[in-house]
């Protein structure tokens, strides 16, 4: 956020969608940069903003048990790093002292500047299990998120950040 301005940076993206080649071949593999390479060139530009927020179109899970569909996502939670590679270099809303208050995940980062939507059509790919594996990863790593619950009630709750700068305004 600028001080002057009062103005903040946030990039918003579509589908992440960490499976198929990228699970199987790239991430097994012993390449150095196998954690970033599904970005390609474009990791700057995404990491460089106060806030990222993004849909993550594949669950997290070693589940194997797939939902019956056409069409089924996973990465392994040992791959979580692809993900955490999304944190913005810099965010001058989200310092380590400042406030993050989610509504509805107790384990949820205090300082996370990275969102992501659950609420999609994957998050069930490898049944309850993966949604469950999926949402321990994201909460073991300090991920913020919503869009998933137990229930509607649960499910359609926002997912409630307070910004401030590092001054405290």
């Amino acid at each position: 956020m600028s001080a002057a301005t009062g103005q903040f940076k946030v990039n918003i993206v579509g589908d992440i969608m960490l499976d198929r080649l990228i699970n199987k071949k790239i991430f097994e593999g012993r390449w150095p940069t196998k954690y970033t390479y599904p970005y390609g060139n474009t990791l700057d530009v995404l990491k460089d903003c106060d806030f990222f927020i993004g849909n993550l179109e594949t669950s997290i899970t070693k589940h194997s048990v797939k939902w019956p569909k056409t069409f089924n996502f996973r990465m392994f939670p040992e791959h979580i790093q692809a993900i955490l590679n999304l944190v913005p270099y810099s965010s001058s809303i989200l310092s380590h002292d400042s406030t993050l208050n989610h509504v509805q995940l107790p384990y949820t980062s205090r300082a996370n500047p990275l969102y992501l939507s659950l609420a999609n059509n994957h998050v069930l790919d490898y049944n309850y299990q993966g949604y469950k594996d999926t949402v321990e990863s994201l909460n073991a790593n300090e991920i913020n998120y919503a869009g998933v619950g137990e229930d509607q009630n649960e499910a359609m709750r926002p997912c409630i950040i307070n910004f401030q700068d590092r001054e405290g305004k």
